[in-house]
C-alpha cells in the first residue's frame, strides 16, 4: 500500500541543501551521459506519409535520448520514430549499444518548447524501445 506523500507517488525533483550548495535530486534509474552526435529521425505521420528530421543529441542513457530537432517540424507526443545516428559516431563508447544500430526504434515521451523563442526548433525526449538488460 502506498501512503500519500510517499516516495512512490512523489515524482517531482526535490532540492537537498548541503551547506551552501543546492543539489537537485532526480529519480532516475540510469545516468545520463552528455554527448553531441548528429543524426536523423524518421516516422510516419497521421496521413501515412514518411517524414524525417535532422537532430543532434544532447544526452543519452541506456534507454533514452534527449535531442534537439534541427528541422522545423512537429512530432506528436507518443509517436513511434526511428533514430539513426551518423555512421562515424554510431560506435562511440558513451552511446548505449542500441544506438550503435543503424535504426533504433523509439517513442516520443516528452516535448520541450524552443529555448530561444525566436526559433522553431524543439527538444524531444525519446524512450528507446529495446529489450531490458
Amino acid at each position: 500500500m502506498v501512503e500519500a506523500g510517499s516516495m512512490a507517488q512523489d515524482t517531482a525533483p526535490r532540492v537537498i541543501r548541503i551547506g551552501v550548495a543546492d543539489i537537485t535530486s532526480e529519480r532516475r534509474i540510469e545516468a545520463r551521459v552528455p554527448i553531441t552526435v548528429s543524426g536523423r529521425l524518421a516516422w510516419t505521420d497521421a496521413d501515412g506519409a514518411a517524414r524525417s528530421a535532422d537532430v543532434r543529441t544532447e544526452n543519452v542513457s541506456q534507454h533514452g535520448v534527449l535531442l534537439d530537432c534541427l528541422s522545423v517540424t512537429d512530432i506528436p507526443l507518443h509517436r513511434l520514430v526511428s533514430v539513426s545516428l551518423s555512421a562515424p559516431d554510431r560506435g562511440l563508447d558513451p552511446l548505449p549499444r542500441s544506438l550503435h544500430n543503424r535504426h533504433t526504434p523509439a517513442a516520443v515521451y516528452r516535448i520541450e518548447p524552443p529555448r530561444d523563442p525566436h526559433r522553431a526548433d524543439r527538444r524531444y525526449a525519446l524512450r528507446l524501445l529495446v529489450e531490458p538488460n
